[in-house]
Parts: structure tokens; sequence; C-alpha cells
């Protein structure tokens, strides 16, 4: 994560968003439950379309299943990344404190 920062920020300034969708939208269904559906609907919809075209180009067939299950990994997968750098613990990696 620390050498992603030294990026340019119109290479950053996407991966920001996205990073900072999930814990938004959790405030949105707090504040306006009535605008966070949508919001994630749409964003569901469109990611299922690129990765359907993706798929179609590659000549495989996904699963609607493994569509949602996709979303749910995503989710996860973002949240939990935030806290992990927030953190305030050391990092240990192959016995070397990062």
């Amino acid at each position: 994560m620390k050498g992603g920062v030294t990026l340019p920020l119109w290479l950053v300034s996407p991966l920001v968003l996205q990073a900072l969708y999930y814990p938004t939208i959790v405030g949105l269904f707090v504040l306006k439950p009535t605008w966070a559906l949508p919001i994630l609907f749409s964003k569901w919809f469109f990611q299922v379309l690129f990765i359907r075209g993706v798929a179609q180009r590659v000549g495989e067939k996904v699963s609607p299943f493994y569509l949602w299950a996709y979303e749910i990994y995503s989710s996860f997968l973002s949240t939990t990344m935030i806290i992990y750098y927030l953190w305030p613990a050391p990092i240990r990696w192959k016995g070397r404190k990062l």
C-alpha cells in the first residue's frame, strides 16, 4: 500500500474511490436507505455487464451465483484492506518488520 501512495494522482484517485465505496454505502444505508439501494444496484449491474462482457470475449460463461459471490468477496476484501492499512500494529513479513 505504501508504494501505491507514490503513484500519480490520476492513477490513485480511482483506487481511493473504490476503497471508499463500501464504507460510504454503509453510511448511506444508515442515513438514506432509499438512496443507497439504487446506487448499490447500479454498481452491481454495471459490474455484471463488465464481467459478462469480458467472459464472453474469452469464451466463458459466468454463473449468477459467482456474480453475487464476487460482490460479497469484493466488499469484504475492500473493507478489510482499509482496516489493515489503518491498523497501527507492526507488519511482519518473512520474519522482517515493515
